[in-house]
Protein backbone atom coordinates (compact mmCIF):
# COMPACT_ATOMS: atom_id res chain seq x y z
CA UNK A 1 0.00 0.00 0.00
CA UNK A 2 3.06 2.16 0.76
CA UNK A 3 3.81 2.18 -2.97
CA UNK A 4 0.36 2.49 -4.23
CA UNK A 5 0.55 6.06 -2.44
CA UNK A 6 3.63 7.08 -3.24
CA UNK A 7 2.78 6.16 -7.06
CA UNK A 8 -0.70 7.84 -6.18
CA UNK A 9 1.23 10.89 -5.38
CA UNK A 10 3.66 11.48 -7.41
CA UNK A 11 0.58 11.33 -9.99
CA UNK A 12 -1.21 13.87 -8.58
CA UNK A 13 -4.20 11.17 -7.78
CA UNK A 14 -4.39 12.92 -4.44
CA UNK A 15 -8.18 11.84 -4.17
CA UNK A 16 -7.34 8.06 -4.95
CA UNK A 17 -3.85 8.28 -2.70
CA UNK A 18 -6.49 9.13 0.47
CA UNK A 19 -8.33 6.28 0.03
CA UNK A 20 -5.27 3.44 -0.55
CA UNK A 21 -4.99 5.51 2.67
CA UNK A 22 -7.61 4.62 4.22
CA UNK A 23 -7.77 1.31 3.83
CA UNK A 24 -4.33 0.96 5.35
CA UNK A 25 -5.38 2.52 8.24
CA UNK A 26 -8.23 0.64 8.65
CA UNK A 27 -6.14 -2.44 8.48
CA UNK A 28 -3.21 -1.31 10.90
CA UNK A 29 -6.04 -0.42 13.77
CA UNK A 30 -8.07 -4.55 12.73
CA UNK A 31 -3.89 -5.44 13.11
CA UNK A 32 -3.17 -3.49 16.29
CA UNK A 33 0.20 -2.42 15.62
CA UNK A 34 2.72 -1.75 18.74
CA UNK A 35 2.96 1.79 19.38
CA UNK A 36 6.42 2.54 17.84
CA UNK A 37 6.03 0.32 14.93
CA UNK A 38 7.98 1.69 12.08
CA UNK A 39 5.30 0.76 9.87
CA UNK A 40 2.65 3.07 11.49
CA UNK A 41 5.00 5.92 11.00
CA UNK A 42 4.95 5.35 7.40
CA UNK A 43 2.25 5.21 6.45
CA UNK A 44 1.50 8.73 8.68
CA UNK A 45 4.65 9.89 6.46
CA UNK A 46 2.69 8.95 3.42
CA UNK A 47 -0.15 10.36 4.15
CA UNK A 48 1.23 13.77 5.23
CA UNK A 49 3.87 13.91 1.44
CA UNK A 50 0.43 13.44 0.02
CA UNK A 51 -0.85 16.73 1.40
CA UNK A 52 1.65 18.48 1.12
CA UNK A 53 1.72 18.10 -2.46
CA UNK A 54 -1.99 18.67 -2.85
CA UNK A 55 -1.47 21.60 -0.79
CA UNK A 56 -3.37 20.98 1.75
CA UNK A 57 -0.64 22.06 4.27
CA UNK A 58 -2.54 21.31 7.71
CA UNK A 59 -3.85 17.95 6.98
CA UNK A 60 0.21 17.46 6.16
CA UNK A 61 1.12 18.60 9.41
CA UNK A 62 -1.83 16.81 11.38
CA UNK A 63 -0.39 13.29 10.23
CA UNK A 64 2.78 14.70 10.71
CA UNK A 65 1.93 15.21 14.40
CA UNK A 66 0.65 11.22 14.52
CA UNK A 67 3.50 10.32 12.99
CA UNK A 68 5.88 11.38 15.52
CA UNK A 69 3.91 10.74 18.06
CA UNK A 70 4.60 6.69 17.20
CA UNK A 71 8.03 7.49 15.98
CA UNK A 72 11.30 7.00 18.77
CA UNK A 73 13.15 9.97 18.92
CA UNK A 74 16.55 9.22 17.74
CA UNK A 75 15.07 7.83 14.54
CA UNK A 76 15.68 7.64 10.27
CA UNK A 77 11.29 7.65 10.60
CA UNK A 78 11.90 11.17 12.84
CA UNK A 79 14.23 12.38 10.47
CA UNK A 80 11.64 12.08 7.88
CA UNK A 81 8.97 14.05 9.95
CA UNK A 82 11.43 17.06 10.55
CA UNK A 83 12.21 16.85 6.83
CA UNK A 84 8.24 17.10 5.88
CA UNK A 85 7.85 19.66 8.48
CA UNK A 86 10.78 21.66 6.84
CA UNK A 87 8.97 21.17 3.30
CA UNK A 88 5.59 22.75 4.94
CA UNK A 89 7.35 25.50 6.67
CA UNK A 90 8.97 26.21 3.07
CA UNK A 91 5.70 26.32 1.19
CA UNK A 92 4.23 28.39 3.85
CA UNK A 93 7.50 30.70 3.39
CA UNK A 94 8.89 30.28 6.80
CA UNK A 95 12.20 29.71 5.24
CA UNK A 96 14.12 29.96 8.90
CA UNK A 97 11.46 27.50 10.20
CA UNK A 98 12.55 25.26 7.36
CA UNK A 99 15.96 25.57 8.66
CA UNK A 100 15.48 24.59 11.53
CA UNK A 101 13.46 21.43 10.44
CA UNK A 102 16.09 20.54 7.97
CA UNK A 103 18.92 20.70 10.21
CA UNK A 104 17.13 18.58 13.11
CA UNK A 105 16.64 15.85 10.33
CA UNK A 106 20.06 16.33 9.39
CA UNK A 107 21.16 15.96 13.16
CA UNK A 108 19.08 12.36 12.83
CA UNK A 109 20.09 10.93 9.74
CA UNK A 110 23.76 11.49 10.44
CA UNK A 111 22.91 8.61 12.94
CA UNK A 112 21.10 6.39 10.43
CA UNK A 113 22.67 4.68 7.07
CA UNK A 114 20.18 6.58 4.78
CA UNK A 115 23.41 8.18 3.42
CA UNK A 116 21.31 9.55 0.01
CA UNK A 117 18.15 11.01 2.85
CA UNK A 118 21.08 12.48 4.77
CA UNK A 119 22.76 14.37 1.61
CA UNK A 120 19.29 15.43 -0.34
CA UNK A 121 18.23 17.67 2.83
CA UNK A 122 21.67 18.96 3.35
CA UNK A 123 21.04 19.66 -0.26
CA UNK A 124 17.59 21.62 0.30
CA UNK A 125 19.51 23.03 3.22
CA UNK A 126 21.58 24.58 1.17
CA UNK A 127 18.89 25.67 -1.36
CA UNK A 128 17.57 27.73 2.18
CA UNK A 129 20.55 29.29 3.31
CA UNK A 130 20.72 30.50 -0.22
CA UNK A 131 16.95 32.12 0.05
CA UNK A 132 18.62 33.52 3.39
CA UNK A 133 21.42 35.47 1.55
CA UNK A 134 23.88 33.48 3.20
CA UNK A 135 26.15 32.33 0.16
CA UNK A 136 29.07 30.83 1.98
CA UNK A 137 27.23 28.22 4.43
CA UNK A 138 25.05 26.91 1.55
CA UNK A 139 28.39 26.82 -0.58
CA UNK A 140 29.29 24.40 2.20
CA UNK A 141 26.23 22.45 2.21
CA UNK A 142 26.00 22.12 -1.23
CA UNK A 143 30.14 20.62 -1.17
CA UNK A 144 29.02 18.39 1.75
CA UNK A 145 25.99 17.05 -0.18
CA UNK A 146 28.31 16.22 -3.41
CA UNK A 147 30.57 14.67 -1.45
CA UNK A 148 27.99 12.28 -0.44
CA UNK A 149 26.66 11.40 -3.45
CA UNK A 150 29.67 10.95 -5.15
CA UNK A 151 30.69 8.18 -2.56
CA UNK A 152 27.49 6.61 -3.01
CA UNK A 153 27.64 6.93 -6.87
CA UNK A 154 24.45 9.05 -7.59
CA UNK A 155 25.38 10.36 -11.21
CA UNK A 156 22.01 12.55 -11.75
CA UNK A 157 22.37 13.83 -7.83
CA UNK A 158 26.19 14.78 -8.17
CA UNK A 159 25.30 16.91 -11.46
CA UNK A 160 22.81 18.44 -9.62
CA UNK A 161 24.85 19.21 -6.74
CA UNK A 162 27.43 20.73 -9.37
CA UNK A 163 24.67 22.51 -10.81
CA UNK A 164 23.46 24.35 -7.63
CA UNK A 165 27.85 25.10 -6.75
CA UNK A 166 27.76 27.17 -10.05
CA UNK A 167 25.68 29.98 -8.45
CA UNK A 168 26.92 29.14 -4.58
CA UNK A 169 30.45 30.02 -6.46
CA UNK A 170 29.78 32.88 -8.01
CA UNK A 171 27.74 34.33 -5.13
CA UNK A 172 30.99 34.24 -3.06
CA UNK A 173 33.08 35.06 -5.63
CA UNK A 174 34.60 31.76 -6.66
CA UNK A 175 34.09 32.59 -10.31
CA UNK A 176 36.61 30.05 -11.43
CA UNK A 177 35.27 27.27 -9.28
CA UNK A 178 32.29 28.25 -10.67
CA UNK A 179 32.96 27.15 -14.29
CA UNK A 180 34.88 24.53 -13.06
CA UNK A 181 31.22 22.99 -11.55
CA UNK A 182 29.78 23.86 -14.84
CA UNK A 183 32.17 21.58 -16.64
CA UNK A 184 31.14 19.16 -14.24
CA UNK A 185 27.92 19.26 -14.73
CA UNK A 186 28.07 18.77 -18.26
CA UNK A 187 30.38 15.92 -17.81
CA UNK A 188 27.65 14.61 -15.54
CA UNK A 189 25.17 15.25 -18.13
CA UNK A 190 26.94 13.19 -20.65
CA UNK A 191 27.34 10.27 -18.33
CA UNK A 192 23.76 10.29 -18.38
CA UNK A 193 23.04 10.62 -21.84
CA UNK A 194 21.49 14.29 -21.44
CA UNK A 195 21.62 16.96 -23.22
CA UNK A 196 19.64 19.81 -21.34
CA UNK A 197 22.34 21.73 -19.99
CA UNK A 198 24.21 21.62 -23.15
CA UNK A 199 21.73 23.63 -25.09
Amino acid sequence: MMEAMHFLRVRGSFARAREVFSVWERAIEALAFEDHDPRLVEGYLQRARIEIAAGELSEASEALDVASAHADDRSCEMAEVHLCRGRIARKRGSISEMEEAMKRSIELFEQTEQMEYLARTIAALGQCLSWLSRAREAADMHLRALEIFEAIGNEALIGRSHELLIASMYDIGEDERALAHAEAALDSARKQGNTRLEA
